[in-house]
């Protein structure tokens, strides 16, 4: 793979983000797969369901059961707890950690957070299926890089006093999580796990007339609305619980890294993998598990082909 193979060439886009327009159309058709990440207490996993039943999860999705750090950094997903009370789920109670005090909800506490709390008639939290709510893909790479997140932030919440909560609240914005992904040494750096679906193209605001004080604002570009024929984009410092501005293609200027490009495509290349692995069990009629730890061993050719961060 050559190092600006990631990028159209006639229009500079990252052509393999997923949630771009053309891939949501593509994630409509008979038989589509969306994929998510299923957490239990001994692992994280990605897994591959029908696009109906992502849907539905969505649909139905209990407010209290919409993890608010990650929705705060600009990563919208849903919750389903698949068996209440089977077994405690430590990386589901980080997921849902609140902003302000680095505890969950009281459904999703567990052993000593429960007595602290002096909670005695709720069932543990068991597995739970994780979804993004746009129905992008969620794989265990994206799991792993927020749980690296929200360890960080309770951590500074129960360890580090008044600056320690002022450093974790600084987190919560989409700039810091982009930031935060981009860097994190399991990610680009060491080849530990492929990297996340999660990172978005870094954009600058250029050539508006209504509002001309916003040229050169830096951010990141996020969801595309079909009807108003804008993009979404999250200025730097503002969160993903705020009003995005909506800005059309000719007035962003992106900005080709060439590490961002690579680390989509080779995100993409593993959700291939799992999700063909997927189909073929389920032309053959067998029970499709999935070949996690295979796709990611697959990666350790490529992973060392990226350009390293200057």
């Amino acid at each position: 793979m050559g190092r600006d193979d990631a990028y159209d060439a006639k229009t500079g886009e990252l052509s393999t983000i997923r949630d771009d327009p053309e891939s949501i159309k593509a994630r409509d058709s008979d038989g589509a797969l969306v994929l998510v990440t299923h957490v239990a207490p001994t692992y994280v996993r990605s897994w591959a369901i029908p696009a109906a039943e992502a849907e539905d999860i969505v649909k139905n999705v209990d407010k209290q059961d919409i993890p608010t750090v990650p929705e705060l950094c600009g990563v919208r997903l849903a919750v389903r707890r698949d068996n209440p009370g089977e077994c405690e789920n430590l990386f589901a109670g980080y997921l849902m950690a609140q902003p302000f005090t680095g505890l969950p909800p009281p459904q999703y506490m567990h052993g000593h957070q429960k007595k602290f709390a002096d909670i005695h008639d709720i069932p543990s939290v068991g597995p739970i299926t994780v979804v993004r709510r746009d129905l992008g893909s969620f794989g265990a790479p994206d799991m792993r890089a927020l749980y690296d997140l929200m360890h960080e932030i309770v951590a500074a919440y129960n360890d580090d006093g008044h600056a320690g909560d002022e450093w974790a609240r600084s987190q919560m914005s989409v700039s810091a999580f982009q930031t935060h992904q981009l860097l994190r040494p399991s990610g680009l750096t060491q080849g530990v796990f492929p990297p996340p679906h999660l990172l978005r193209p870094r954009v600058r605001i250029k050539g508006l007339v209504g509002k001309p004080t916003l040229n050169g604002k830096l951010g990141y570009r996020d969801a595309y609305d079909h009807v108003k024929k804008r993009w979404s984009v999250f200025l730097d410092g503002t969160t993903g619980m705020d009003k995005p501005l909506g800005i059309k293609t000719d007035n962003l200027e992106m900005f080709k890294d060439n590490i961002v490009a690579c680390a989509k495509s080779c995100a993409n290349a593993v959700e291939d993998q799992l999700l063909a692995d997927r189909r073929r069990c389920d032309r053959e009629g067998k029970p499709w598990i999935s070949q996690e730890e295979l796709a990611w061993a697959a990666f350790s050719d490529t992973i060392h082909a990226f350009p390293q961060p200057e």
